[in-house]
């Protein structure tokens, strides 16, 4: 009987231990699965991806900060390095001799495109509103095609992080630049 019983509690051993084992080794592989697909995506989009995955010290962080401060951080002029259009796979990249300049003051916002011959494409500007990472801009004027976004409220969610920002929302994505404060 006794020799049953330590066959039987070592055979009960064994299938934990094998059990533990095949756990570790399924929880090892999905974070190597997701750290991977976290890779991608952010090579993918990376707008998305430093607006939805924010560490958790950042959101800890961003709910302290207040709208003031942010606004503060967006005051000065930015170039808008990468932009995407709802529906496009591809972010489109602007090159030196066509710059695409955004210009926030603490209540207002700017931008204007120029061509390879230093003429405007288009402009548009307005004030916003922010709340938290809501961002809203108004358009009050507009130039080139943009004059067909006049007395629109667009909605984006944007996030400044250093020199760069982040907005994606309203059918677009960008990141910029900053040039000058």
């Amino acid at each position: 009987i006794k020799g049953a019983l330590k066959i039987m509690a070592w055979t009960k051993m064994k299938t934990t231990a094998v059990v533990s084992v095949g756990i570790l080794l399924a929880a090892g592989t999905m974070v190597a699965v997701l750290e991977s697909k976290s890779r991608a995506d952010q090579k993918k989009d990376v707008v998305a991806y430093e607006i939805l995955h924010e560490s958790l010290m950042q959101k800890l962080l961003a709910r302290q900060a207040n709208d003031t401060e942010t606004r503060r951080q967006l005051e000065g002029v930015w170039i808008i390095t990468d932009k995407r259009f709802e529906g496009t796979p591809r972010f489109a990249h602007y090159p030196k001799n066509n710059p695409h300049l955004k210009t926030w003051t603490l209540t207002n916002w700017a931008i204007v495109t120029y061509d390879s011959k230093s003429n405007v494409v288009y402009s548009a500007g307005g004030p916003y509103e922010l709340h938290g990472n809501l961002y809203t801009e108004t358009v009050e004027s507009g130039t080139g095609g943009m004059s067909n976004y006049i007395g629109a409220q667009l909605q984006y969610q944007l996030r400044v992080k250093g020199d760069k920002y982040y907005q994606m929302g309203s059918g677009i994505e960008e990141t910029g630049q900053r040039v000058q404060q």
